[in-house]
């Protein structure tokens, strides 16, 4: 089975906060954390009009300086508010090096962005105009090995009852926790079925003696 080969490497999680950014505003996240193997960034935009051109730039500034465009997934096309994911075209190779996120706003209307919790170390505080807190931006970054991919939204869309068009990924996340179900009656060692967090994944562990089942239940189907 092996390792899950995605992993959330990064989350803060929105607070409630609101900051604004105005039409032509630069905005920067320092990261914590590495840039190697980034693949991913979601963010939480809470107020986003639909069929919409956003007019916001998101991209990974490396400690050379090298700045990375990312690509926000289902650009343009309808989506409801929320976690917002960037994609770059491939993860990030080469070595450990320090990161920092940039937003660029050329939009004409002001544009919401979640904050996130307050940290201590005033160098990882978001910076730009209007941002003058000790807060973060929640997001959400994932890393990835090559040739591993992410699915293109971070939650599932509701859309309404039985139209097709605007299906979309589920995570493993909003789903019920799996229950084991099944096991073969001579195992001993061990099993079990889990959901992990930081891989936003579901995990069932088999057994030497045959195969393992586990259930979700209570999961809402359309018809």
């Amino acid at each position: 089975m092996g390792e899950p080969q995605i992993a959330r490497s990064l989350c803060w999680e929105p607070t409630g906060v609101i900051g604004h950014m105005t039409r032509d505003s630069v905005l920067l996240q320092r990261l914590p954390i590495d840039a190697v193997s980034i693949t991913a960034v979601d963010l939480w935009l809470p107020d986003l009009p639909r069929n919409r051109d956003l007019g916001l730039t998101v991209a990974v500034i490396d400690a050379n300086g090298e700045t990375l465009e990312m690509t926000e997934a289902y650009g343009g096309q309808e989506t409801r508010t929320g976690w917002v994911r960037y994609l770059l075209d491939a993860p990030l190779p080469g070595d450990p090096r320090n990161c920092a996120l940039m937003l660029r706003y050329t939009g004409a209307a002001r544009l919401a962005v979640g904050m996130g919790p307050r940290v201590p170390d005033p160098r990882f505080a978001a910076k730009g105009d209007g941002f003058d807190n000790d807060m973060v931006l929640a997001l959400r970054v994932w890393k990835a090995v090559a040739g591993a991919s992410l699915p293109d939204e971070p939650l599932v869309l509701h859309s309404p009852l039985g139209d097709g068009r605007h299906a979309r990924f589920l995570s493993a996340g909003e789903l019920p926790r799996p229950e084991l179900f099944a096991k073969p009656a001579s195992a001993t060692d061990y099993v079990t079925a889990d959901y992990r967090e930081n891989e936003d994944a579901i995990l069932v562990h088999p057994s030497r003696s045959g195969p393992v089942c586990a259930v979700l239940r209570d999961v809402g189907c359309p018809g």
